[in-house]
């Protein structure tokens, strides 16, 4: 049956609001109320899938067991005495269960390529005033923000580089630069997929080159190396695969003549912590990170774990001071918090999907969406491996995107093989 009309609308509203519910948050804090609306708008497309009577049927049903075992784990480990506050522990079970159900939404949300194409623009059209708004803020300073009324998170700064440069770095309408780099990373990902599908229409691809000529200058100045190095990396890949090599230079030249300009227009400060993505430093500090904070090393110094909510960064709003532990990584997260058990209930989650969207990956090899399939797995693949070194699956956008885009790229196969007479 699928998403009726109303339930397809709810779901680009959520994306819609997810855009700009840091902004709100900024605005209204330390008032939760901000959260409310996003999560709101999730429960009655939850309902609705319920009253359709199928919210797990199809492809992606087969993720159905290994999520619920993860949930029962979860719960269990609430029974678990830790510092931190009901609500906190509350935010922490929402944070890693609540999201994935989206997974159901996104497979049964698309019917056909018109569907994905309409969420493409919706993604793509609503990033260009929240990539600008990023650029004004780089100009305006911290106390732009902050004259607005958004007195949280308002003040980042970059480290002063090799050129004895630093800058201001911005979170746009998130909580955090990290955040907003993660949304545009994701949305221009998506958009060089849209860009490289054949027969596209002449508004799309507009719309994709200013939605990409507005999110690349808006990623270098947040300052944030990963989301920028991943764009670079994956996009590179979904145009070496889409095998047009004349729409492959047209993006690499794109790509190339945003950043020369970036760099020209933005200053010393972005250039120097663009180009400090290969320095030394940065190679130590990802080294530091991962084999400092290895989730090994979180989950044999506590194998029973420390209880629900104590690593999980939404929690800390919501507890007493010191009792929320900053763990970077998601597989850390789940060590320091349920142990052995948290850490083999979502591996084996991780795995089913890693293993099916492999398995998948013939079937999409004609396909005419096939560029942005490969956009949505490759960075399915890609948050799946950094779960280890990176709480994307912690916190929005990474969450929400990387749940309803499985859906998507489980339904885009399951289509495809019925065009070919194969069955889902």
């Amino acid at each position: 049956m699928g998403l009726t009309d109303t339930q397809r609308r709810l779901v680009f509203a959520i994306f819609l609001y997810t855009c700009i519910e840091g902004l709100v948050v900024n605005f209204l804090y330390p008032n939760p109320i901000a959260y409310l609306p996003k999560d709101a708008l999730i429960g009655l497309l939850y309902l609705g899938m319920m009253a359709n009577g199928d919210a797990r049927g199809g492809s992606i049903g087969r993720f159905a067991m290994p999520y619920a075992i993860f949930a029962i784990v979860c719960v269990l480990f609430v029974g678990m005495p830790t510092p931190v506050s009901p609500l906190g522990m509350s935010v922490a079970l929402k944070q890693k269960l609540f999201y994935v159900p989206l997974m159901f939404a996104g497979y049964h949300f698309l019917r056909g390529d018109a569907d994905l194409a309409r969420l493409l623009r919706v993604i793509g059209w609503s990033s260009i005033p929240v990539s600008l708004f990023g650029v004004y803020l780089y100009f305006g300073g911290p106390f732009a923000l902050r004259a607005m009324g958004a007195d949280y998170s308002y003040m980042f700064f970059s480290t002063m580089g090799e050129s004895g440069a630093f800058h201001y770095r911005v979170p746009g309408t998130f909580n955090s630069p990290g955040q907003f780099g993660a949304y545009l990373y994701s949305v221009a990902t998506l958009m060089v997929g849209f860009l490289l599908v054949r027969d596209q229409a002449p508004g799309d691809r507009r719309m994709v080159l200013l939605a990409l000529a507005c999110a690349v200058p808006a990623m270098l100045v947040t300052g944030s190396r990963t989301p920028m190095a991943l764009f670079l990396v994956l996009g590179g890949l979904v145009a070496a695969l889409s095998r047009d090599l004349s729409r492959v230079g047209m993006i690499g030249a794109v790509v190339y003549g945003l950043l020369t300009l970036s760099f020209s227009y933005f200053g010393t400060g972005v250039a120097d912590r663009f180009a400090s993505i290969a320095t030394m430093e940065n190679v130590n500090r990802f080294q530091g990170t991962f084999f400092g904070q290895l989730w090994i090393t979180q989950m044999l110094e506590s194998p029973l774990g420390q209880g629900v909510g104590v690593a999980t960064v939404g929690a800390r709003h919501f507890s007493p001071a010191g009792t929320v532990h900053l763990v970077e990584s998601y597989f850390g997260i789940l060590a320091t918090e349920m142990g052995v058990l948290g850490v083999a209930a979502f591996a084996g989650l991780a795995v089913t999907i890693g293993v099916y969207l492999l398995r998948t990956r013939t079937s999409m090899v004609d396909a005419p969406g096939r560029p942005i399939w490969i956009a949505i797995f490759l960075q399915l693949m890609m948050t799946l491996l950094l779960t280890m070194n990176s709480t994307g699956l912690d916190a929005i956008p990474g969450n929400l995107y990387f749940w309803f885009l499985l859906g998507v790229a489980v339904k885009m196969a399951d289509l495809e093989r019925e065009r070919r007479g194969l069955g889902a």
